[in-house]
């Protein structure tokens, strides 16, 4: 168990650097997943699949506690495929979260990111809150005002607001406020020259014809 955990987790095996031997075999599926041994197990892959959940079930119980809290961070989960998400979903079901409970709570949080035009994972999420298992929270980050992204420029360039509001009215309108947009916009206007830092000026400078014509996927 420890090596194919080692396998998906790499850092693991700083943890454990000599253990080849299987600490669950296959025999004890049916007693740690709750289910029985019919029809249910009669495919390898989904023994498979099963085997891999209660490995991360036990993972997340060996580490979890009320010292030692755990959050995992699940990014662009929009590109996760189905059994990613038969993954999570296992993570979170109830007999699972009763193990990490105690007088204080579950010491575990998932957090969870995703463009909120993805509706695959609107029905994921859907389903956590229908289920009482886990309390769900979402929460809804648009992109940055006008008002924002001339701050952020203004700090990146050391330049007063008034200085970078032309800049950041071009940068606004191609980027529509998304932080992660700007910041790659930008660096692909340093990296063409038409962001530079003037030695003579003492400050950063740009041609705003040239920026308007740049175009955002470059």
């Amino acid at each position: 168990a420890i090596v194919t955990l080692c396998d998906l987790i790499p850092s693991l095996r700083i943890l454990f650097p000599s253990i080849l031997r299987r600490v669950v075999s296959d025999d004890d599926l049916p007693s740690q997943s709750g289910r029985n041994t019919d029809d249910e197990f009669a495919s390898s892959s989904q023994m498979s699949r099963i085997r891999l959940h209660v490995l991360f079930r036990k993972l997340i119980s060996a580490v979890c506690s009320v010292e030692r809290p755990l959050v995992l961070f699940l990014d662009d989960l929009q590109w996760a495929d189905d059994r990613s998400m038969e993954l999570l979903s296992a993570l979170l079901e109830r007999d699972h979260l009763q193990e990490l409970d105690d007088d204080h709570g579950t010491h575990c949080l998932f957090v969870g990111s995703f463009r909120s035009s993805e509706v695959n994972v609107h029905v994921c999420i859907d389903n956590f809150e229908q289920s009482t298992s886990v309390d769900v929270t979402r929460i809804h980050l648009g992109g940055l005002t006008r008002v924002e992204s001339n701050i952020m420029l203004s700090e990146v360039l050391q330049l007063p607001t008034r200085l970078t509001s032309s800049l950041n009215d071009v940068v606004q309108r191609k980027t529509t406020g998304n932080p992660f947009h700007i910041i790659t916009f930008m660096h692909s206007l340093v990296k063409d020259s038409i962001l530079s830092y003037s030695l003579p000026d003492q400050r950063w400078v740009w041609d705003i014809e040239a920026v308007k014509s740049t175009s955002i996927d470059n």
